[in-house]
């Protein structure tokens, strides 16, 4: 028996890789709140790893959506883009993509969609590009909460 409607698995920051030599700090806090601050503006890769099944109850799941809850201290830093991928033998297939600047002074999320989604082959990964135009702690970037959203 499947589960009735969409199969929903809420994340973290907790395994995020940031990809960037310019992050004087990336703190994660015990509440899952990845905090980025910059030493130097630029862009930072920050990938988030999620761990969701291929099948539940034997019925193939598909990469519906995924929310990403976020927060930036200056609107001058944001989030610069979203991608969800499927990662096969090392090889990541973006499903999912998004490139509006994101960056709302308070705590907000905002969710990707894909219309007609594949069925997962592989793990998932997320990847944010993030913008900072400036540095210090008065333009840092919170990642909260990531939720995947599943269909059969």
């Amino acid at each position: 028996m499947s589960l009735p409607g969409n199969a929903v698995i809420a994340t973290n920051a907790l395994e995020a890789k940031v990809n960037s030599t310019t992050m004087i700090s990336n703190r994660l806090y015990t509440t899952g709140v990845l905090q980025l601050r910059a030493t130097e503006t630029g862009a930072t890769i920050i990938y988030l790893h999620v761990s969701v099944p291929a099948y539940i109850n034997g019925k193939a799941q598909h990469l519906k959506r995924v929310d990403i809850s976020y927060k930036t201290d200056n609107s001058i830093c944001y989030i610069n883009s979203t991608e969800a991928s499927i990662c096969n033998n090392g090889t990541a297939i973006t499903k999912i993509s998004d490139s509006f600047n994101r960056n709302s002074t308070s705590w907000t999320s905002y969710s990707i969609n894909d219309d007609t989604p594949d069925p997962i082959t592989g793990a998932v990964l997320i990847k944010l590009t993030v913008q900072h135009n400036a540095t210090g702690n008065a333009n840092d970037i919170e990642i909260g909460p990531v939720q995947v959203t599943l269909t059969d």
